[in-house]
């Protein structure tokens, strides 16, 4: 069964008493871009809760001059006047490492709760961070860190049965799913990654996006709130959808499935099988179906039903609105998530998963060979696409039974040296494996 997720909001809620001010909520701010501006926008509209206006005592920016203008907003750029602001709460969508940790690490020690979106701090910082927010008492929240639109991680953080997972499936980056669907309409790589910089959605420097590293980001997160394990980004297995060209995803349709740039993750113990890139998903698998902006995320337990869980993952608006979403919670429940303090994962590469595997050669290529030399590590065909014609040679793809990533990775280098050509190697993911 997959349940879908409405990221509209539900109208009609009455939240908690906030614990803020009589009659208002101070609202400290760090970082005025695209996200922060709509922050400041919804604040100066709406009241938070629906019920009790914020003001804003203070945005924090890296150069006042250039810094959106909102109104009466005091702009700062001394990151020690913000804190004496006395707020109720600190926004940091400034983004980067410094100086978010330190001053989010202050906030914290003085008591002021904060709420970030900031994916690159709490994925490298993250074991401190909620370590000092379980020592302070002090509520630090970040849903809008992963599927900004999609107000989850909070549903499950309050559900222990449904978060007892073991794997997780995502698509996670909104750039990267948005550049392979126009690639799967016949586009080159380069052309689609210009046509989402056109459309903002993509940063002038998208290396992050496309070489799996934004991903990697997300999912250290996921993985420390659903497997209670602290993973370092730089420690998952990384692999670039750049290069991927329309030829190849209609040889993966050929063979009934997508290629998609995915993240996933699997554990047992301390074990965490892990790895973001470009992944074939059968034809019928609900994350396949995703295009464009579209994020999803699939989480399972072994033996039982999977639950999917769909909608934007990037957007000012949307990540405006699940960061204040964030500071209601974070004001009328002071709870603290007991995310610090969690054990270090050891991180290794794709295990027990099938492979799609794509051979480029000079010459035709012959699969009684292949399927003797992948024999001979170990390695399985169950299904074979036709051979193509390209330029300079021919290409084959083909399917793989379940083996160790290691083996396929030697095997890779064998069939490349003997067919004097290039290989692609990417990990079958399937939803609901026993």
């Amino acid at each position: 069964m997959t349940t879908l997720v409405d990221p509209r909001p539900i109208t009609g809620h009455e939240p908690a008493r906030l614990r803020g001010r009589a009659g208002e909520i101070r609202v400290a701010l760090l970082g005025l871009g695209r996200i922060g501006s709509a922050i400041a926008d919804i604040i100066v509209r709406e009241p938070l809760g629906g019920r009790i206006p914020a003001t804003i005592t203070g945005a924090l920016v890296r150069n006042a001059r250039t810094a959106s203008a909102h109104g009466t907003v005091p702009l700062l750029t001394d990151p020690g006047g913000l804190l004496d602001s006395a707020p109720d709460v600190l926004i940091e969508v400034l983004g980067g490492l410094e100086p978010a940790r330190t001053l989010v690490l202050a906030a914290l020690e003085r008591g002021i709760p904060v709420v970030t979106a900031n994916k690159t701090l709490l994925a490298v910082h993250g074991d401190e961070l909620f370590g000092a927010a379980r020592r302070f008492e002090t509520p630090l929240r970040c849903e809008a860190a992963v599927l900004a639109g999609v107000p989850f991680l909070g549903a499950f953080g309050n559900r222990p049965l449904a978060a007892a997972v073991d794997r997780i499936t995502g698509i996670l980056n909104g750039t990267s799913n948005f550049v392979l669907s126009l690639v799967d309409e016949g586009r080159e790589s380069a052309d689609a990654l210009a046509e989402a910089g056109r459309r903002g959605f993509a940063e002038p420097d998208s290396s992050k996006d496309m070489d799996g590293s934004d991903s990697a980001e997300k999912l250290a997160i996921l993985i420390r709130h659903f497997a209670r394990l602290s993973v370092q980004p730089s420690d998952i297995r990384r692999t670039s959808i750049d290069g991927i060209g329309p030829g190849e995803l209609a040889r993966a349709r050929e063979l009934g499935g997508r290629l998609k740039p995915v993240a996933f993750a699997e554990w047992s113990g301390r074990d965490v099988a892990c790895f973001t890139g470009p992944a074939f998903l059968k034809e019928d698998d609900p994350l396949a179906a995703l295009r464009g902006v579209l994020n999803g995320v699939r989480v399972e337990r072994t033996g039982s039903v999977p639950l999917h869980i769909t909608g934007p993952g990037a957007g000012p608006d949307v990540t405006a609105r699940t960061v204040l979403d964030d500071v209601v919670e974070a004001l009328a429940d002071r709870r603290v998530p007991a995310f610090g303090g969690v054990p270090r994962g050891r991180a290794t590469g794709p295990s027990g998963l099938g492979w799609y595997l794509t051979l480029h050669s000079r010459a035709p290529v012959d699969p009684v060979d292949v399927a003797d030399l992948l024999g001979s590590y170990g390695i399985w065909v169950y299904r074979w696409g036709a051979e193509l014609p390209e330029s300079g040679g021919s290409s084959r793809s083909l399917l793989t039974f379940p083996c160790p990533v290691a083996e396929v990775e030697c095997a890779l280098r064998a069939l490349a040296d003997a067919a004097a050509g290039r290989t692609l190697a990417c990990p079958i993911v399937e939803a609901g494996r026993d």
